[in-house]
């Protein structure tokens, strides 16, 4: 499974992104100081975070291995112990390191973009401590350690609960965390606090410039705002960030669209389609453009495509079954009304579309 999900990283989730662009010095370095950290949350699991600082390992310093050399060290006198206490914590910290490998940093994973570490990365890991818990005889100890770990479970739960909470817990404990603030933004523009949103994004930018999904949400907030040319910087600088980010193509499209420009409009969507091919809200809105220029059969073509992806999709399902009866394609044409009145019954639109091609 850790295999599965190298090549998951390295195919899907990164791609040609430069994750980590340390050496290999200081990705052994980090590994030192990783294993530590997550034995200390196991030990002492207080001031969780969903995203922890990124550490600056300098592996030119020979200071900064001191932590693995000493992990090793006590592997070293477990294994000297191992006809008796030895062998079982050698078992235990054996299982723990083992396990964590694939997460210490020696290959690259996406979220490392925002910190080395992370609590759900030690899931698997931490059974090894666990059991070494379980090997204490001193039932009163364990109930008490039982009690101790529900409480503070408890108390963690109530952040996990909301994504709200969860992003300002993380930004209590990490204000540098661009990704939280990006996260905070997005969510306060879909509960309609435009402004509050600005503000989150801004913030995420001034720690990372760079950040493309950043630029493009700004863009989103400013056009929501009708500052029209300052949205259109912001999509600029996203694709200046990312060329091949599709969200922003779409943005666009949608921008010039609402501005009478088509050919910029369908450049966009098409720039959009060609990062990400199942996107269906620019298939659908480039059927859209499509059919008001009377290319009908184009526009079909896109409207079942997005009808394909999303099935559910009422209007596109609805838009692609009244192109096709403008094209004379009557039996495809009833497919797609019917699937429509089917997933929206109550459409008087529909229910005419399907009267009318009924009547020809």
């Amino acid at each position: 499974l850790a295999l599965v999900t190298v090549w998951f990283q390295y195919q899907r989730a990164i791609g040609g992104d430069v994750v980590r662009p340390e050496g290999f010095g200081s990705r052994l370095a980090a590994a030192g100081w990783a294993v530590w950290f997550y034995l200390g949350k196991v030990v002492w699991p207080v001031g969780l975070n969903f995203v922890y600082p990124r550490w600056q390992v300098d592996g030119t310093m020979w200071w900064a291995y001191l932590p693995g050399v000493a992990f090793v060290a006590v592997l070293a006198v477990c294994w000297r112990r191992r006809k008796g206490w030895g062998k079982p914590v050698l078992f235990g910290l054996g299982y723990f390191v083992v396990s964590l490998f694939p997460v210490l940093g020696f290959f690259k994973i996406y979220f490392m973009r925002y910190s080395l570490v992370a609590d759900h990365w030690q899931y698997v890991a931490m059974i090894g401590i666990c059991l070494l818990v379980g090997y204490i005889p001193w039932r009163l100890v364990g109930g008490v350690v039982v009690t101790i770990l529900c409480v503070l479970t408890w108390q963690r739960a109530t952040v996990l609960a909301d994504a709200g909470n969860l992003w300002r817990d993380t930004l209590a404990k990490n204000p540098r965390c661009w990704m939280a603030h990006n996260n905070l933004g997005t969510m306060l523009a879909a509960e309609g606090k435009t402004g509050e949103a600005i503000e989150q994004y801004r913030l995420a930018l001034a720690e990372e410039p760079d950040f493309a999904n950043a630029h493009n949400n700004l863009g989103d907030a400013l056009e929501t705002l009708g500052q029209t040319e300052a949205a259109l910087r912001e999509y600029q600088e996203a694709l200046r960030c990312d060329p091949r980010y599709g969200k922003t193509y779409y943005n666009l499209g949608v921008f010039y669209a609402q501005r009478g420009q088509p050919d910029l409009a369908e450049q966009n969507y098409r720039q959009a389609l060609k990062f990400g091919p199942r996107d269906v809200d620019a298939l659908y809105n480039l059927g859209v453009l499509l059919a008001r220029q009377g290319r009908l059969d184009e526009a079909a073509w896109e409207f079942a495509a997005a009808a394909r992806f999303r099935p559910e999709f009422v209007e596109a399902q609805y838009n692609c079954g009244l192109a096709l009866v403008k094209l004379g394609r009557k039996p495809a044409a009833r497919l797609y009304l019917e699937t429509a009145h089917r997933l929206a019954p109550e459409s008087a639109a529909i229910q005419q579309a399907l009267e009318n091609l009924s009547r020809r």
